[in-house]
């Protein structure tokens, strides 16, 4: 699965020093509370019409192949009390919580470079400094074919 980047993109990319900055726009969001919006920048920025924080953090994307599943990982450090709050009621929750991921240029904050979603928190674990979350997206593959079995006690009307 690849993607189509453009040749200037590419150049800031692979250039040894670059003006350019890419930003990772980050949304947490649960039905316990308010979706959480980040971006790895030093100042709060507004992208799509929503106003992100500026936060520090770390992520390792997917890879970007057709055979591994994919697994990814977000680390907050310096977490504030309402972060910590959110990940105790992610935790403890059946359900998960979904995570949106935006790469944009700093330059062009109109269009998303890359854009990985339909990650879901697979783990959490935290301490008063950390949250580290385990994304992953569900496999398709894994799901049983066919989903039903046709027994004679199920569907009589075929026997």
């Amino acid at each position: 699965m690849s993607r189509t980047i453009a040749n200037t993109t590419t150049a800031e990319m692979f250039a040894q020093t670059t003006p350019e900055a890419f930003l990772y726009f980050v949304e947490i969001s649960h039905s316990s509370f308010d979706t959480i919006r980040i971006v790895n920048n030093t100042t709060a920025l507004t992208y799509n019409s929503n106003s992100y924080t500026a936060y520090p953090f770390m992520t390792a994307l997917p890879p970007d192949t057709d055979d591994l599943q994919y697994r990814s990982v977000l680390r907050l450090t310096n977490v504030p009390l309402t972060y910590i709050t959110q990940a105790r009621t992610i935790a403890g929750s059946r359900e998960r919580a979904a995570v949106r991921i935006d790469i944009v240029m700093a330059g062009d904050l109109t269009a998303a470079l890359s854009t990985v979603s339909g990650l879901q928190v697979d783990k959490i674990s935290y301490n008063s400094e950390t949250i580290e979350m385990s994304l992953t997206i569900d496999n398709f593959l894994t799901e049983p074919w066919p989903g039903d079995s046709f027994l004679p006690s199920t569907f009589p009307g075929l026997f």
